[in-house]
């Protein structure tokens, strides 16, 4: 479990009070803008919590080189088909990975998160609606291995459903969910909605199951809602806020463990 029960997220360090969940690209590949750092200083003192993030297919905004992806699903900005990875792909990232967790602790962050989030390349593999899905199971949970091999205080952040038409559903992101409970995630960052359908992707008015409570243009809140009661780890709320300290309230008073306010509009 994560010290504190509000935080924000980003892609790019930006000045605030509040611990931050901040992206971290496990290689020059893997970022999601071309000036996106891909190493962090030594621990001092400030509270960063890095997500080992690769960008797979949206790598393809700053890049002119061709992405690469776990499928050869276009980029949901640009259009462009990425290179789909083969067997020995596959195995470089998991040393990328592996690498970069172990550069971290080594500096002094304690707490690392798996990112399955955000359309990156992870969240690709994902995806139901794809043919080798069984392997591609084994291929993320291959990723995940290769940094908790090096801590096991690993936390997940995954997009539970995507709100999008032929997306993965709920369902999906509760079965993702127990799968990496199973395989030692600590806890969730959860979040949802794709920009492969943008008009939900910040919805502004639902109701939660079992009326799970939420306020006012806080109706994301529904999706990692699905997660409350289905894994036994803590979960964390994900999405945009204009009143952190009223989303904070609503996301204990339902049960959650914290909110984490993701604030990049690049990626949410």
């Amino acid at each position: 479990m994560l010290p504190f029960n509000r935080a924000v997220r980003q892609t790019k360090l930006e000045k605030t009070d509040a611990p931050v969940l901040l992206s971290t690209p496990v290689c020059e590949s893997g970022r999601r803008f071309a000036d996106q750092a891909t190493a962090l200083n030594e621990r001092d003192g400030r509270n960063i919590y890095p997500i080992l993030d690769h960008a797979g297919a949206e790598a393809s905004v700053w890049s002119r080189e061709r992405a690469q992806s776990a499928s050869s699903r276009p980029s949901l900005f640009t259009g462009r088909i990425p290179h789909e990875m083969a067997s020995a792909d596959w195995t470089r990232l998991e040393h990328h990975y592996a690498s970069k967790a172990q550069e971290l602790l080594q500096k002094g962050y304690e707490h690392l998160i798996f990112g399955a989030d955000g359309d990156g390349l992870v969240a690709a593999a994902m995806q139901r609606n794809l043919p080798n899905t069984d392997e591609l199971q084994a291929r993320v949970l291959g990723l995940f291995h290769a940094v908790q091999k090096q801590t096991s205080r690993v936390g997940v952040t995954l997009c539970v459903e995507d709100c999008a038409p032929g997306g993965n559903d709920a369902s999906d992101g509760i079965v993702w969910a127990q799968i990496f409970e199973a395989a030692g995630a600590a806890y969730f960052i959860a979040s949802g909605g794709s920009w492969a359908f943008p008009p939900l992707k910040e919805r502004k008015v639902t109701k939660a199951k079992n009326d799970v409570p939420v306020v006012p243009n806080q109706a994301w809140m529904a999706s990692p809602a699905w997660l409350l009661g289905r894994v036994e780890v803590p979960v964390y709320a994900c999405g945009p806020t204009s009143d952190p300290e009223k989303a904070v309230e609503k996301a204990l008073h339902a049960g959650f463990a914290g909110l984490v306010h993701w604030q990049d509009s690049a990626l949410f």
